[in-house]
Parts: C-alpha cells; sequence; structure tokens
C-alpha cells in the first residue's frame, strides 16, 4: 500500500531544461514561479478548452487550448511523428503537472499517468528555501514550495505536491499522487497511502497510517489509524465520508 523507495535519476531537481505545464489555472501561477527558482523556464500551459477562452498568456507564459477529444490525440502525434508521419527519436520532453487540488487529487493523478504513458518525464522541483536532511528519498514530479521541511529518513513517491510551509518529520513515508497542503504538519514515522490529500494546517500525530485515497480536512488533528478511502475532520479527526470528493 506505501510507497517504496525504488532506484532514481540522477538527482532529477538539479536538471535544467524547458518545460510544458498542464493546466493554465490558479496554481499554474505557482508551478510557474517554483520552476524558475529551480532553473528551469516554462515554454507554455497546455489546458483542455471547456468554454471561450480569452487569456492567451499567464505570467508572461503562453496558454494552447485544445478541446477534449483532440487534447491527447494531438500531443501523441507531436511527440513522437514529424508533419510528414516519421517517426521522430527525439529526447523525452519535460513536463510539469500545473493543476492543483480542491477535495481530490485524482485529476492530478490522471494526467500524471496518462502523460507519462505518451512518453513526457517529470523533473522534480525543491524550492531553494526548503530544508532536506539526509537520506531524504524523493521520486519523479514531485513538487515542494517554499519553506517546507523534509526531515531525516523521510521517502516521497511521485506526482507528490507539498504545499508552503509543509512539515514532514523523520521517517515519514508518502504515496504516489499524495497532497500535503499549506501548513500541514506530519510528525515522525506517519504514512499517507497514495492519492490521498492531507488539509491546510492539520496534524498528524506520531505513527499514524492514513490508507490511500483518503481526504483530511484542513485544521485537522487524526489521532488514530485512517482506513482506505476515508474523509476525517475535526480535532480530534473524526469520520464524514467513505470516499473522496468529486
Amino acid at each position: 500500500m506505501m510507497y517504496q523507495s525504488s532506484p532514481q535519476p540522477q538527482h532529477a531537481e538539479t536538471a535544467r531544461g524547458s518545460l510544458t505545464g498542464f493546466g493554465a489555472g490558479g496554481h499554474a501561477r505557482v508551478v510557474i514561479a517554483l520552476a524558475n527558482r529551480c532553473g528551469f523556464q516554462m515554454r507554455c500551459l497546455l489546458d483542455r478548452q471547456t468554454a471561450p477562452q480569452t487569456q492567451s498568456t499567464l505570467d508572461g507564459v503562453p496558454i494552447v487550448y485544445e478541446d477534449e477529444t483532440s487534447y491527447y490525440a494531438n500531443l501523441e502525434r507531436e511527440l513522437h511523428h514529424d508533419h510528414h508521419g516519421a517517426t521522430l527519436t527525439h529526447r523525452q520532453p519535460e513536463a510539469a503537472i500545473c493543476v492543483g487540488t480542491a477535495n481530490s487529487t485524482a485529476v492530478r493523478t490522471s494526467l500524471y499517468k496518462r502523460l507519462s504513458m505518451l512518453g513526457f518525464v517529470f523533473p522534480t522541483l525543491i524550492d531553494p528555501t526548503t530544508i532536506r536532511e539526509h537520506a531524504v528519498t524523493i521520486g519523479n514530479g514531485v513538487h515542494v514550495l517554499g519553506g517546507s521541511i523534509l526531515a531525516a529518513g523521510a521517502a516521497l513517491g511521485d506526482n507528490v505536491l507539498i504545499n508552503h510551509r509543509v512539515t514532514v518529520e523523520h521517517d515519514c513515508i508518502i504515496g504516489d499522487h499524495v497532497h500535503l497542503a499549506s501548513g500541514c504538519v506530519l510528525c515522525g514515522g506517519v504514512q499517507v497511502g497514495s492519492g490521498s490529500l492531507i488539509g491546510a494546517g492539520s496534524v498528524i500525530l506520531p505513527g499514524i497510517r492514513i490508507g490511500k485515497d483518503c481526504v483530511v480536512g484542513a485544521g485537522s488533528t487524526v489521532t488514530r489509524d485512517i482506513a482506505d478511502g476515508r474523509t476525517v475532520v475535526g480535532n480530534p479527526a473524526r469520520q464524514l465520508l467513505h470516499s473522496q470528493a468529486a
């Protein structure tokens, strides 16, 4: 159930290149700034067109809109073939997921998996102000925003989003596609299953295990283990729902 460390590319967060961003909402502004601080250039933002769009740039980055039916088909064609249909063998394109989460990590998870199948790779972006202690294991496509702490022995899976001023204490294990919202604190030895969302300002007490696809409401204090698919809120946190909210 929990993320287990595996061999990682050589320090993906230190690579430098041009990124294609996916998503053009408010969170994209945060990712553009993070990428710049990490030495990357955001080439453009791709977004699915669900209504007439008038905005052509976001913080100086061009936005390219595609309708739902052609979005992924066009991506696949452009990635693997030239204009004459010949197969390309160029370097894998680098991407950043610029979609945040309100009450579910499902969109970020689906986007990461589908783009991976198309051949995109995801550099890890760690804000220079992050305190990263020794023996911290970090997966691919992880975003860590400013003022956060990754304590000794922590392990983060792929596509983890850590907002500003988050504390991940020693020996915590964070599964793939988890979102830790601003100001939350994970005490020592906490385990968070894949796809879970920990709300802003929450505190998870030492040794707690949170299952897959769980939601911990903002400002909650979790004092006991949480089974898969549960939503909990309050101090102490109590269960509300049996699955992530839509």
